[in-house]
């Protein structure tokens, strides 16, 4: 059972449960370790019980849903993750009104500039596209089909929404090259176009985001226990970063009273057939 409480300059969120080792009920803080990350106060909560995943809606900051991800190994609780997920820069581009889990999705009501519209968003991963091999990360997902002229040799795309001119528009399975993002021009706030004749099948439109993960800080740990040593000097050689089919990231590392490094991931390898030059 989860309920929410507030500090004096940040949410609180508490895990109840009973503790069947020792017999009782147990109220712990799971933002103990976000101290000030979920700004007060929670006036929302929704669950999904399957994945584990709680989410809050702060009065603080209305344009994020944020978002409590648990995984429980018998009676251990081996993560403990927060993040959030924004739908606008700012209240004025998307102000958050209310969410519920329904159906394996968090169903959301959001009002932007030009409307109040409801989204989805689906809580586990999605399925794989089987025509393009991976899954389109665009946020404000549609699919459209477009309405090609003969005479200015241009297709054109119309959104239901008002894109403000930053959308990108990916080629179905429909196509001989799926998965081809269009160079596009935005001749009004709901339409795009793009030189020629792409209106032969359907293709993914939406807006793009970006996703940052920020680890938590490494510390020396105690071998047998595990329990970190807080005041010993570690100095780490190197670190190994696991993906799997993947664009482009890039990994950014900051020591302690140095400036950072940055290290970047194309996405491109070198040989395959969809690595088209420009």
């Amino acid at each position: 059972l989860y309920f929410a409480s507030s500090s004096p300059n940040a949410a609180v969120l508490y895990e109840y449960f009973f503790d069947e080792a020792s017999l009782s009920n147990t109220a712990s803080d799971v933002t103990k370790h976000v101290v000030d990350y979920v700004p007060r106060e929670i006036i929302r909560i929704a669950t999904e019980p399957v994945s584990g995943t709680v989410f809050a809606l702060s009065s603080g900051e209305s344009n994020a849903v944020f978002v409590y991800k648990t995984f429980w190994d018998g009676s251990d609780k081996v993560m403990s993750a927060w993040s959030k997920w924004t739908l606008g820069e700012t209240e004025n581009e998307a102000f958050i009104h209310g969410f519920a889990v329904l159906s394996g999705y968090l169903v959301v009501v959001v009002e932007r500039p030009d409307g109040v519209f409801l989204e989805q968003i689906q809580i586990e991963r999605e399925a794989i596209d089987v025509n393009l091999g991976f899954i389109p990360m665009i946020d404000q997902r549609v699919i459209l089909t477009g309405s090609y002229n003969s005479g200015t040799n241009l297709t054109t795309f119309t959104f239901p929404y008002e894109h403000d001119d930053d959308a990108v528009i990916m080629l179905g399975g429909d196509f001989d090259e799926p998965g081809r993002e269009l160079n596009l021009s935005f001749p009004s706030a709901t339409t795009a176009t793009v030189i020629g004749d792409f209106s032969a099948g359907d293709v993914y439109a939406g807006r793009p985001y970006s996703s940052v993960v920020e680890l938590s800080k490494i510390y020396f740990r105690e071998a047998q226990s595990g329990v970190p040593v807080v005041d010993a000097r570690i100095q780490l050689k190197q670190l190994i970063l696991t993906y799997e089919r993947t664009g482009y990231f890039r990994v950014r590392i900051t020591p302690e009273q140095r400036d950072p490094f940055e290290f970047e991931f194309t996405g491109r390898i070198i040989g395959e057939g969809s690595n088209q030059i420009g």
